[in-house]
């Protein structure tokens, strides 16, 4: 039972809602709620570093996706991580050691990295440092 301003509330003598129902008009209402299956964890998080520095998040994604590209990311990462495509990465399988990558920076319309003795460009280097591991157990209960 709860007390409003002196007044004794309780579920059978709540306040009537005159008209309720009487007035407006039927919606199909919709929601983004869907049923979710979490897999078993541990799940292991990392921070991504650029070196040099990049403030622009399109500079970000594109230097990830250059990384994503090497034979080091797709034998080490490759179906085993998701990310924000900026600075955090999530494994479901701890990395060994500190991970690092060097891409060169080439614009998106090469589809191919330069070729030896073109003109240089540009070198990111990516390092992936562990953070902490993210349980799943929580989020079933």
């Amino acid at each position: 039972m709860q007390a409003f301003k002196g007044v004794e509330i309780s579920d059978n003598n709540l306040p009537l809602r005159p008209g309720y129902g009487a007035n407006g008009k039927q919606i199909a209402l919709r929601t983004n709620f869907f049923p979710v299956t979490i897999p078993k964890g541990p799940f292991y998080e990392y921070h991504i570093s650029i070196a040099p520095s990049v403030s622009s998040k399109h500079m970000k994604r594109r230097i990830i996706q250059l990384a994503e590209d090497t034979l080091l990311w797709q034998s080490n990462l490759e179906g085993y991580v998701v990310h924000d495509h900026s600075s955090k990465l999530v494994a479901c399988q701890r990395l060994s050691e500190t991970l690092t990558i060097t891409v060169p920076l080439y614009p998106e319309e090469n589809k191919r990295p330069p070729a030896p003795g073109s003109p240089p460009v540009p070198e990111y280097t990516l390092t992936f440092d562990f953070v902490r591991d993210l349980e799943t157990d929580s989020l079933e209960r």
